[in-house]
């Protein structure tokens, strides 16, 4: 994909932003500039083929019963459905369909720069109002979400849906989630959008845009990110959050 610019400070990530609305794009950040944007069910490994999307799927099904059997006596609250459990799996690292996106690009260039690549990083913006291409489910799980039939492994596979989670937990508000619900979870999504934009390739750009951090520039949009209040305790509202901030300071030398 090609990138809009580089972003190299904070500045620059204002003025790329510039013009556009709070709520019209959501954001992906990724350590590797290389990455693409397939859920992490649907990654290949590094030297093997793609795998066939049939078989992604199954394994899905049967790691989220695996990991519903196994977590319900530490789960707090009781889980209402599949998309309630799909979410909660998520936010566990559990391999899905889902895709993490956030309405904070401060949160997005936080994530892109979380772990220590030696590689560029790169930032995303999805329009996320443009339901020609994007499905929208409701934004609570007690509207269509929890009354559909359709479950998320009963959507059609040429879709991808935008969907706001329920706050299962502190992690959602503090990062201001938002997942992409990707039903062909093999598929990347610069495929997805070239297929769709077939004949109308200047839609592509206006559906998603993409920034290149530079590797050199890193620690010090980190650092910045550090002075605006962005770290580990704010982003992971939690012990682990803070312990993870503490290891840090200690890393860099800053306590």
């Amino acid at each position: 994909m090609d990138f809009e610019g580089d972003i190299t400070s904070i500045s620059d990530l204002l003025e790329a932003l510039s013009g556009s609305s709070s709520r019209k794009y959501l954001f992906r950040g990724v350590g590797n500039a290389a990455y693409e944007l397939v859920p992490k069910v649907g990654r290949r490994q590094p030297g093997s083929p793609n795998p066939e999307l049939h078989t992604v799927l199954d394994k899905e099904r049967k790691v989220l019963d695996l990991f519903k059997d196994q977590s319900r006596a530490l789960v707090k609250d009781k889980l209402m459905n599949n998309w309630e459990w799909l979410f909660f799996a998520q936010h566990h690292y559990v391999p899905t369909r889902l895709l993490d996106w956030t309405y904070s690009p401060l949160v997005a260039l936080y994530f892109a720069l979380e772990d220590h690549h030696e590689s560029d990083a790169a930032l995303y913006a999805l329009n996320s109002l443009d339901k020609s291409f994007f499905y929208r489910l409701s934004k609570t799980i007690e509207g269509e979400l929890a009354h559909t039939q359709r479950g998320p492994f009963l959507l059609p596979s040429d879709s991808v849906y935008i969907v706001a989670p329920p706050s299962l937990d502190v992690r959602v508000s503090a990062q201001q989630s938002m997942f992409t619900v990707h039903c062909n979870p093999v598929e990347d999504l610069h495929t997805f959008i070239h297929n769709k934009t077939i004949g109308i390739p200047e839609k592509r750009s206006l559906l998603l845009k993409a920034w290149r951090i530079p590797k050199d520039k890193r620690k010090g949009l980190k650092e910045s990110l550090r002075l605006l209040g962005i770290n580990h305790t704010t982003v992971f509202p939690d012990l682990d959050g803070l312990g993870r901030h503490f290891t840090e300071l200690l890393q860099t030398g800053t306590l």
